[in-house]
């Protein structure tokens, strides 16, 4: 009897780590297919400046990176207003390798507009509000890079098909561990009215709030980004299919976070705050310069 109770124990346990394995729980961070070089030229990673006290050990690119943000024209990135973004700090864009970059696709933080929402005093009203929008000091077009496009205002983006990108651990089994090589999962949004249902049972969204998230599920129920800070504003692209490898983005959301009951990812609707990043973006083009939204030389 304890020798079958015993074999049922590790059946059991067994089956626990194989479901939290597939559902990303144990690693927090993107499992999926490796992006191609040609494509996600829009990301950017950021990372602390050489002269940063809170850098541990020798600076380099990876010890120095914290969070994720995405190129939205030649002078201005769109991140998270909570992982600490500074002036000084770096924004490496064009290279799909955190580890890996030139000097000329590096740009330094001039100033970081927040979005006063991520200020709200009800915690579940600031979820929809976790935007920044970084100015950088740059002069003109990045090479090797390509844009983000900001989505129709008017857009929900119910069922619709999103490709979501980070940064994840290339073995599956390494905890919390950073990987190199840039990630993309494939999602499926939920309705409006299941996401803010989500939200009121485990995050207390009460009706009448402000509330502009996306909620959706993995296509094949493999991967995605999980909780921990540096997966902050990982962009979600739309997508006409779940084999679609678009090298453009029409940019829908930002991840935020899962739902309490890790049923749902939540990205932030960046379809309701379109006014807002152009007005902020346009204080970062320097005077007298070209269209800020001209694409580089030599982009796709």
């Amino acid at each position: 009897m304890f020798g079958l109770s015993m074999i049922n124990l590790v059946f059991v346990l067994t089956l626990l780590a194989a479901i939290l394995l597939v559902t990303g729980v144990e690693s927090g961070r993107f499992f999926g297919t490796v992006v191609g070089e040609n494509r996600a030229k829009w990301m950017a990673s950021l990372h602390r400046s050489k002269d940063d006290v809170s850098v541990q050990g020798e600076w380099n690119l990876r010890t120095s990176w914290y969070g994720v943000g995405v190129l939205y024209n030649n002078y201005t990135v769109i991140g998270s207003a909570t992982v600490g973004i500074k002036v000084g700090d770096l924004v490496k864009t064009g290279n799909n390798d955190v580890v890996e970059g030139f000097d000329n696709q590096t740009r330094q933080v001039k100033s970081v507009h927040r979005h006063p929402g991520a200020d709200h005093n009800v915690a579940s009203v600031r979820f929809s509000f976790d935007l920044a929008v970084v100015c950088l000091n740059s002069t003109g077009p990045i090479p090797g890079t390509s844009p983000v496009q900001l989505p129709d205002k008017n857009n929900t983006f119910e069922h619709a098909i999103l490709e979501a990108f980070g940064w994840g651990d290339d073995t599956v089994s390494h905890g919390f561990k950073q990987g190199d090589k840039l990630h993309s999962v494939y999602f499926n949004t939920t309705s409006n009215q299941t996401c803010f249902d989500e939200f009121h049972r485990y995050n207390g969204v009460e009706t009448g709030q402000q509330f502009h998230m996306v909620c959706a599920v993995h296509v094949n129920a493999s991967a995605g980004p999980g909780p921990d800070p540096e997966n902050l504003a990982s962009p979600a692209c739309l997508r006409e299919s779940e084999n679609d490898d678009s090298e453009s983005c029409e940019l829908v959301g930002l991840f935020k976070m899962w739902t309490t009951g890790l049923q749902y990812r939540a990205f932030i609707r960046v379809s309701a705050h379109v006014d807002w990043i152009e007005t902020q973006a346009a204080l970062c083009a320097p005077p007298s310069t070209q269209n800020p939204n001209e694409p580089p030389e030599d982009s796709d």
